[in-house]
């Protein structure tokens, strides 16, 4: 994001979700997307040597998001009260990325 508020990149790629934070956070910014990502989407970075750690996210994912869904139901709460922000995500702008 650094690199385009200084004109060093013309956009970026990233979730919904990081990019609505981003525009709160740095107005001159426009997210063109309205669209949420799926789990299957999205990447969890983890340390490669920390199998334990690993195990617990493994296990973390399966039970809330993929058995229950407590975890996502409560993600797309917060993620429809986010979006009714008027600085969220705009599908319909037709500005560019940074002005």
């Amino acid at each position: 994001f650094d690199r385009l508020l200084d004109d060093r990149s013309a956009l970026t790629v990233t979730d919904r979700e990081e990019a609505a934070l981003m525009k709160l956070r740095h107005p001159t910014m426009l997210c063109l997307s309205s669209a949420m990502l799926t789990m299957a989407e999205k990447a969890y970075m983890l340390p490669r040597d920390d199998a334990p750690w690993q195990h617990y996210i493994d296990s973390w994912l399966q039970q809330s998001w993929l058995n229950n869904g407590a975890a996502n139901a409560s993600f797309v709460r917060w993620m429809s009260t986010f979006a009714t922000h008027p600085d969220f995500c705009d599908p319909n702008a037709t500005t560019p990325v940074h002005h």
